[in-house]
């Protein structure tokens, strides 16, 4: 499964294959990325914010400081690193993006595991 593409077609074509939020979700562990992504976001204090993503009604805006913060600088820097953007780009792109990806990827208001994440990928045609 590409999560690239996957994050791209959820993003509708706002986000490249090779942006920050697919490289995150890469960096978490692909396929089960999203459930380790929750869960660390959730330790690091967002987890107001991440659950109203996942659940109906509106999302919670974040701002790239508190990712920043949630995820650790080693990670932040690393997907700079692989974006060749800088760390500041990286966690804005994040804020932007990462509210609604997630929001997408958990239309029954849980988290998927890796037999879901593949369906979503079949049923989205990558």
């Amino acid at each position: 499964m590409n999560l690239g593409k996957l994050v791209s077609v959820v993003t509708q074509g706002e986000t490249g294959e090779n942006g920050a939020v697919a490289q995150l979700l890469e960096m978490m562990g692909g396929r089960q990325g999203l459930y380790k992504l929750v869960s660390q976001l959730e330790s690091g204090g967002l987890g107001r914010k991440v659950w109203s993503w996942v659940c109906q009604g509106s999302n919670q805006p974040v701002t790239g400081a508190e990712l920043g913060n949630a995820l650790g600088a080693d990670k932040i820097e690393r997907l700079a690193q692989q974006t060749g953007t800088s760390q500041n780009h990286v966690t804005d792109e994040l804020a932007e993006h990462l509210p609604r990806v997630i929001d997408r990827l958990t239309p029954d208001e849980r988290v998927p595991g890796q037999a879901d994440m593949e369906f979503l990928a079949k049923w989205v045609g990558i």
